[in-house]
């Protein structure tokens, strides 16, 4: 099956990181969100980051940059933006009813040749396939952040995803330029099973004031290679999400910082408060969490 009208349902920061990565390799993408703040939002980021770290840096002409931003379209109309697609790739908040009640909504509305893919990093995909009719073409497709940028795509495939279906996406993630990775339908998948216990054990020693973010971050940055320090790399997957895990995965069990940042109004990147303060000039400091963590 070819693959060339792309839907990416929900423009935070996921979302439109994908959106971009699509566009930038030549699909027609629709970004789609109900609200439209999220979604207008999206689109100046996208063309910011666009303008800046390709055109500036001749990553791409002008030229180039101005198909890409054709290829994208901004829609709150859900039905409108999944009308003719061929694949959806789901990137809302991490919760099995709200994703399984979207896809049984969407299924009737989509083109019975269109794939859903969900970026989720921990659910189950066979649970979503479980509330369409097309069991079959319901996938895992889980980017790591930022999308654009990290090679990695897992593909999960569910208990009765067709294996046309995982060849489809197989091809779908070489044309970004990706490395996709076959896994097996299981919470975290692989490679977040690993970043759970990195951040878990990140946000435990902030919390017992063994070491600040920024010491963590600059250490694991340079001791070990990583782009971003774990604490850096929260911020950026959102701590709204990671705190839904407290109390419930094991590796969170004791990390009431998590959810008091998040009681706070801290939530990561996406609104510039998180382990640092994020600022418009794209500099940022470190968040004062004396009140909450360390002893």
């Amino acid at each position: 099956m070819e693959i060339s009208k792309i839907t990416v349902l929900g423009a935070g920061n996921m979302g439109h990181g994908i959106a971009r990565t699509c566009a930038i390799f030549g699909f027609d993408v629709s970004v789609a969100d109900v609200n439209k703040n999220v979604l207008m939002h999206a689109k100046n980021t996208i063309e910011d980051d666009i303008a800046k770290h390709f055109v500036a840096k001749e990553k791409m002409t002008a030229a180039q940059a101005d198909q890409v931003i054709d290829r994208l379209h901004y829609i709150e109309d859900v039905n409108e933006a999944v009308s003719d697609t061929d694949l959806l790739i789901e990137a809302i908040f991490e919760d099995l009813n709200l994703k399984k009640r979207v896809f049984a909504e969407l299924d009737d509305l989509c083109p019975q040749h269109t794939i859903f893919a969900s970026n989720t990093s921990y659910l189950s995909i066979t649970g979503m396939a479980s509330a369409t009719k097309r069991p079959d073409k319901v996938i895992g497709m889980h980017f790591f952040s930022p999308p654009d940028v990290n090679p990695l795509i897992e593909i999960a495939p569910g208990l009765s995803t067709s294996e046309e279906t995982v060849e489809t996406l197989m091809v779908v993630c070489e044309k970004m330029g990706k490395k996709p990775m076959r896994v097996k339908d299981t919470p975290g998948f692989v490679v977040n099973r690993f970043i759970n216990a990195i951040y878990s054990e990140a946000a435990r020693t902030v919390q017992n004031g063994v070491a600040t973010a920024e010491q963590i971050d600059y250490g694991v940055k340079h001791a070990l290679g990583f782009r971003l320090g774990p604490c850096e790399m929260m911020d950026y997957t959102g701590l709204e999400l990671l705190a839904s895990g407290v109390g419930r995965k094991p590796q969170f069990a004791d990390l009431y910082l998590l959810q008091k940042m998040v009681d706070a109004g801290r939530y990561g990147r996406k609104n510039g408060k998180g382990f640092y303060d994020y600022h418009e000039d794209g500099t940022k400091t470190l968040a004062d969490l004396s009140n909450i963590a360390g002893k």
